[in-house]
């Protein structure tokens, strides 16, 4: 399992976008500082968006091609799910979690968790 997410400061603040194929272990390296520099220094620890994916290849496109869109883009796409700005890092974890356990079992149409959409 692959996700790109979005860290914000706060609603309508900085932005950063990253991929990583465990979003407990990459939130839990950002809030220690082990995470990327931009994020230490702008302080975007709120997990406010993240999309799911069953290939790295298809995360890492994902990744690059929204970093490449204007601001207005990105918030219209945070704000299509999470149109509070919730701290979504409990609902993911937890979704991550039974996912990788229903996939790891080999259940058949496991590979990918709920959209977050449900959860709001």
């Amino acid at each position: 399992m692959y996700y790109v997410y979005f860290l914000a400061s706060h609603r309508y603040g900085t932005i950063y976008i990253g991929v990583t194929n465990n979003i407990g272990k990459r939130l839990a390296e950002h809030r220690a500082g082990k995470g990327s520099k931009f994020v230490q220094q702008y302080g975007v620890l709120r997990l406010v968006y993240v999309e799911p994916f069953e290939w790295p290849d298809e995360a890492i496109a994902r990744e690059k091609q929204l970093n490449k869109w204007n601001r207005d883009w990105k918030i219209r796409l945070i704000e299509t799910d999470n149109p509070e700005w919730r701290y979504l890092s409990g609902l993911v974890i937890q979704q991550h979690r039974r996912a990788k356990a229903d996939y790891n079992l080999g259940r058949p149409g496991c590979h990918r968790p709920l959209p977050l959409s449900r959860f709001n």
